[in-house]
């Protein structure tokens, strides 16, 4: 009975088959432990296409929502998924310090070995053995410049009070993204506290 009176959001739409190579990625890469049945023939992962959401939030309060109204824009998703694979690649091999900052500065978790392991416009997924986090951003990112902008951001606050002991971490966050794009970004220095690296 909690679960009934308590506030829930049931999805309608259809769920079909997609061999999409990313999509196997990124489910393995949030559910580790099936890595090991990946290979079978009759392992497969299946896409959801939501197209109304049944919002209840309680007693007698229960709606019907569109599912435009509050899923990611999808341009801005396939434009983050284009380029996802690299900034994990370069985010993890090369910014390793960065993203142990935010984990246990902004998310609270303990324990190093963190590693980002998914991106999307509403946020970034963490995973140390088992355990994951989840940084949601403070609003969607559509491209690679908003993104830019918000890691910045996210960098300030993670490095705050720590002085310049980690050096050009905003810096590093940004260029991991910069990098795995191949075009140059707008210049983080006016928004981070400390200067970029120059090479």
């Amino acid at each position: 009975e909690g679960a009934r009176a308590g506030r829930r959001l049931p999805l309608v739409g259809r769920i079909d088959r997609d061999e999409t190579p990313r999509l196997r990625r990124r489910f393995l890469a949030r559910h580790p432990s099936a890595t090991p049945y990946a290979g079978f023939a009759e392992f497969h992962v299946f896409r959801m296409t939501v197209e109304r959401v049944h919002y209840v939030g309680g007693f007698g309060r229960a709606r019907w929502l569109a599912a435009a109204g509050l899923l990611a824009d999808r341009a801005a998703a396939d434009d983050l998924a284009a380029c996802e694979e690299d900034v994990l690649a370069r985010m993890n091999d090369d910014h390793a310090e960065a993203i142990e900052l935010i984990a246990s500065r902004l998310l609270g978790r303990r324990g190093g070995g963190w590693r980002l392991v998914g991106l999307d416009p509403a946020g970034a997924d963490f995973r140390r053995g088992a355990s994951f986090a989840r940084l949601a951003f403070p609003r969607p990112v559509t491209d690679a410049e908003s993104l830019e902008a918000l890691l910045a951001e996210q960098a300030d606050a993670a490095i705050d009070g720590l002085g310049d002991t980690l050096g050009d971490m905003g810096g590093q966050l940004a260029a991991g993204f910069t990098q795995a794009q191949a075009a140059p970004l707008p210049s983080l220095g006016q928004r981070a506290r400390f200067p970029r690296e120059t090479s």
